[in-house]
């Protein structure tokens, strides 16, 4: 692709390498998806977050392959046309089973996974909860969660 002239590789992109991004990035969610589903039963809610986690970034990066498709032809038709898709919907959906996950297994304060996973020994016993510092996004704690339990 790189070898082709601007005008060649942007035709190439636009009609069949976003679509395969599309198609894959999808497919990916879903799976993710599916295992967290799975996990839940287990109430293993830490992985069944991370599994979450990982669907909600596939659906992004499939979001990201739609926008860099845009050329100036198209304007704004693929973000205002996102019906077609419904990737916007499907991040929704896939981000509110990760925070519902959250909410099941993190504590009301969020800090749970943190003080158990992530936090040094050594500062376990001895910190203010309040004031030691504020929640993590579920983004930062997905990838943080991610190194503890699956890097061992």
């Amino acid at each position: 692709m790189k070898q082709l002239p601007e005008d060649e590789y942007r035709r190439l992109y636009n009609q069949l390498l976003v679509q395969i991004e599309l198609h894959l990035s999808g497919c990916r969610g879903l799976a993710h998806l599916c295992i967290a589903y799975g996990l839940f039963p287990e109430e293993d809610y830490p992985r069944a977050f991370i599994q979450a986690s990982h669907a909600v970034w596939s659906y992004q990066t499939g979001k990201e392959a739609l926008s860099l498709s845009e050329t100036w032809k198209m304007g704004a038709f693929l973000p205002s046309g996102d019906w077609l898709t419904s990737l916007d919907s499907t991040i929704f959906h896939a981000d509110t089973v990760r925070r519902f996950l959250r909410m099941q297994g993190d504590s009301p304060d969020m800090f749970l996974w943190y003080k158990q996973y992530i936090m040094p020994e050594t500062e376990r016993h001895i910190y203010l909860e309040n004031t030691h510092r504020k929640p993590l996004l579920d983004d930062e704690l997905a990838r943080f969660l991610e190194k503890v339990l699956f890097m061992k």
